[in-house]
């Protein structure tokens, strides 16, 4: 309002300078740019403030933030290193669990022995890739994470996304472990909770069809092993009863002299025994010697000696 005054009181002393004959103040006042009564306000407030002793800045102050680095004093997982080789994530271990153990592409414990990721806790993971690199030759590399908790349990974190996202949740569900992340290629929250309970789900119908697979073999090989001993067993049984020899007692053995209790009849050297007698396992000699065994007679001794009875008186030759 002051400023307004003082405008209005300029313009009439310039109206009454000039002398155009002019008396319309007010279309003089509103002729004057608006412009200018910022400028003469300007002008004017700086006027009465320097009056007034005081002093003032035409220029705002510039505030200027520091970034706040999000890594700042979270422990480590790994070994802290800056090169281009370098993956770098934030985990969060909201699992329930302790974390003990911690692998990427089945390699070393990451975790410090004694040193576990605890349930809650914030940590920065560092994983150098260059070996991992070098073995994809070139293709695209596939990074998968292997977590063990303290209760010895364990599962995988499959394609574990890094570079697409600056921190990730570790979460645990009854059947699998899975992580909860905001892709930045995607621009929004992703969970892998279905796909990390799948690759379990198969890999558990996998395992039991194996199983079922080399019981079923087992049973096969154990009936064949069974069937085949049965059968040698009806073999041998068969060979054990039919194995009775049959000797033909009508074999005639010459020049043995030998005595068979079958019943077999010798011949010795060409000796007859006309008399049918039976050996009681002595040898007859064709040396013209004649056996009498209680008043047989041999008519047919091979020496040509005959034997011509038995006398009373004795024996007559």
């Amino acid at each position: 309002m002051k400023n307004k005054v003082i405008i209005a009181l300029l313009a009439v002393s310039m109206v009454m300078t000039a002398g155009c004959g002019k008396t319309n103040t007010d279309s003089l006042i509103s002729s004057v740019p608006e412009t200018e009564d910022v400028a003469v306000s300007s002008v004017t407030t700086n006027a009465e403030s320097e009056a007034a002793g005081e002093t003032t800045s035409s220029v705002a102050p510039i505030i200027t933030s520091q970034p706040v680095d999000p890594n700042a004093g979270l422990k480590t997982i790994g070994t802290v290193a800056n090169t281009d080789t370098i993956l770098t994530v934030r985990l969060v271990n909201a699992t329930g669990k302790n974390i003990t153990g911690l692998t990427v592409n089945n390699g070393a414990n990451l975790l410090a022995e004694g040193d576990p990721f605890a349930v809650n806790e914030k940590r920065v993971l560092y994983y150098d890739s260059a070996e991992d690199i070098v073995a994809a030759a070139g293709n695209v590399v596939v990074y998968n994470m292997h977590v063990t908790f303290e209760d010895g349990t364990s599962y995988d974190l499959n394609s574990f996304p890094f570079g697409d996202t600056d921190e990730a949740e570790i979460c645990l569900s009854d059947t699998a472990a899975y992580i909860r992340f905001t892709s930045k290629s995607q621009s929004q929250e992703i969970s892998t909770q279905g796909t990390e309970e799948a690759i379990v789900a198969a890999a558990a119908a996998e395992a039991e069809a194996a199983a079922k697979a080399e019981a079923e073999q087992k049973a096969k090989e154990a009936a064949a092993a069974s069937a085949a001993a049965a059968a040698n067993k009806g073999s041998t049984t068969g060979s054990a009863g039919g194995s009775r020899h049959t000797y033909d007692d009508s074999n005639t053995y010459d020049g043995g002299g030998d005595a068979d209790d079958g019943g077999t009849t010798y011949h010795d050297g060409g000796d007859t025994d006309d008399g049918g007698t039976a050996y009681d396992g002595e040898d007859t000699t064709d040396g013209g010697d004649t056996g009498d065994d209680g008043g047989t007679t041999d008519n047919g001794d091979d020496g040509g000696n005959t034997d011509d009875g038995c006398l009373d008186d004795g024996l007559t030759w």
